[in-house]
């Protein structure tokens, strides 16, 4: 049986794969570059589910809504699959260079932490 992540990556290329047309006749640079202009804009959107402006008072301490949440940090992960799809990225590649990036920054929080410690 297949892992989640692995159901989401094939559903989302499904879907890219549907409307490659549409993007096979622009330039591959240009196509990345769109889907990083999308994605920057959807993590806005989740940035706007809480109040971030420290000068806007009225809507301080307001709950955060975390279905609308839920459904931007999903527009944010369906951004980011689309751009393995486009460059061909598997999903067994993304775990493991997850997790030799979560080694590389696990081992630098360590040392960091010994490091002030020792002060």
């Amino acid at each position: 049986m297949k892992d989640r992540f692995d159901h989401m990556y094939d559903r989302q290329a499904d879907h890219w794969y549907k409307e490659a047309p549409t993007y096979a006749v622009q330039d591959p640079d240009q196509v990345h570059s769109t889907i990083c202009l999308c994605l920057v804009k959807e993590v806005a959107e989740v940035l706007d589910c809480i109040n971030w402006k420290l000068h806007d008072r009225k809507t301080r301490g307001v709950q955060v809504s975390r279905a609308k949440l839920l459904e931007e940090l999903v527009d944010v992960q369906k951004y980011l699959l689309i751009l393995m799809v486009h460059h061909k990225i598997l999903p067994t590649e993304f775990v493991k260079a997850f997790d030799d990036k979560s080694d590389i920054v696990e081992t630098r929080a360590s040392f960091e932490r010994a490091c002030r410690e020792e002060q």
